[in-house]
């Protein structure tokens, strides 16, 4: 036991001598511009030991330790979306999920209400790959949901009982939105 202390002590005084900027949860937020292995990178999340970024030239979302933080680039903290604005989501509107590998409609939901945090939602048909608007299903009984910004994407999103991803449906453009 007293050899570990020894070496904790030991790496203590050593990190101390070569001196730095220690980054922490305190001191980088989300919406922060870093710098990380020579690239720039936005801060998308703060956890205790590590933070989430979004590499600005590649869009990939990563996890690195605080300590490959070379330098703050811009410290502009943003707050979710979440927090800001109302979900976009209005009564009537029609939501997917699509399978991924044929990029077909596997479920679809009608909006039935709307209030200020949740939204309730009720499925209804699918036929031929396209649903029908206002043909619940027999057995179907209204959900109540919470959207969510999905952290890496900053954009809104609803997940039905099955973890299923809905995304809005737009006659003429299914497939560019449910891949």
């Amino acid at each position: 036991m007293e050899v570990e202390i020894d070496k904790q002590a030991y790496y203590q005084n050593y990190m101390d001598e070569l001196g730095g900027i220690i980054y922490s949860k305190e001191n980088i937020k989300p919406g922060y511009i870093v710098q990380i292995r020579g690239r720039h990178c936005q801060v998308i999340k703060a956890n205790i030991k590590t933070i989430d970024i979004k590499s600005i030239s590649t869009g990939m979302v990563l996890r690195y330790d605080y300590a490959e933080i070379q330098s703050i680039i811009k410290a502009e903290e943003v707050k979710p979306k979440q927090e800001t604005e109302q979900h976009p989501y209005k009564t009537e509107e029609i939501l997917v999920a699509c399978r991924p590998a044929d990029n077909s409609i596997y479920k679809a939901y009608q909006i039935i209400k709307t209030t200020d945090k949740t939204i309730q939602i009720q499925q209804i048909e699918v036929v031929e790959g396209k649903p029908m608007f206002g043909q619940f299903k027999t057995n179907s009984k209204p959900e109540r949901k919470k959207p969510i910004v999905r952290s890496y994407t900053n954009q809104w999103t609803v997940y039905d009982s099955n973890d299923w991803q809905l995304t809005k449906y737009i006659a003429n453009e299914v497939e560019k939105r449910c891949c």
